[in-house]
């Protein structure tokens, strides 16, 4: 758990970059003066550096510039945080089918197919304080990408009741997602796959992202 918050953590300055890169008209350089140094701050991070060094290292106009960075990225992209009692009863939901999923009457491949993307949330959720709503974004886009790849996941796994839990506790986070990052369109043409998308009133699409190899997990 550590190392992978460490990860996690020593990846944030990239993706902060990344987003900065996205925005049209302004001095990169600028408000990414802090970039350099930082990344490479943090890519030396490890157990067995000494915590107090490692902080020693991070100057005070790197401070600031991060800080002006933030504040220009909240001010133009405007993200919404998605609320913690929904993102609980999702995480919960998601232990309680997991405990069970044993039962589901599913093929060994789909159980474990299910089982993983189950203990992605519920990790995902687990670190949305410190990654936000990155990794639950690439958990539905990845999702997605399967199902759209091979529908027969879809049709498997919703004929136990378990399974049906299982598409809708991917569905209401996909549309979490979508509504409060905007980043994830739902599109009419894999509005079959989410099976509570279909109910909602929002007007969502959704952008796949696609992969280079169809695996076959039925």
């Amino acid at each position: 758990l550590l190392y992978k918050r460490m990860g996690i953590l020593v990846n944030l300055p990239k993706q902060v970059k990344e987003v900065i890169n996205t925005v049209e008209n302004i001095n990169f350089d600028l408000y990414l003066k802090w970039y350099n140094h930082i990344q490479a701050v943090f890519n030396n991070l490890n157990l067995n550096s000494n915590f107090v060094d490692f902080i020693g290292q991070i100057r005070e106009q790197d401070l600031y510039g991060i800080e002006v960075c933030s504040d220009f990225l909240s001010r133009t992209i405007h993200p919404e945080d998605i609320d913690e009692n929904q993102l609980n009863t999702i995480r919960q939901e998601a232990v309680d089918l997991l405990d069970s999923i044993a039962e589901s009457g599913l093929n060994e491949s789909l159980k474990s197919y299910v089982i993983e993307k189950l203990n992605q949330v519920i990790e995902s959720i687990d670190e949305y304080p410190i990654s936000g709503k990155i990794i639950l974004e690439d958990i539905v886009k990845s999702t997605i990408s399967d199902v759209a790849l091979n529908p027969a996941i879809f049709d498997e796994i919703k004929k136990s009741e378990r399974g049906k839990k299982f598409w809708t506790i991917l569905t209401r986070i996909a549309l979490i997602v979508a509504i409060t990052a905007g980043s994830i369109q739902i599109g009419k043409d894999v509005i079959k796959f989410l099976p509570d998308a279909s109910k909602t009133d929002n007007n969502i699409e959704l952008k796949i992202e696609q992969k280079d190899n169809k695996e076959d997990l039925v």
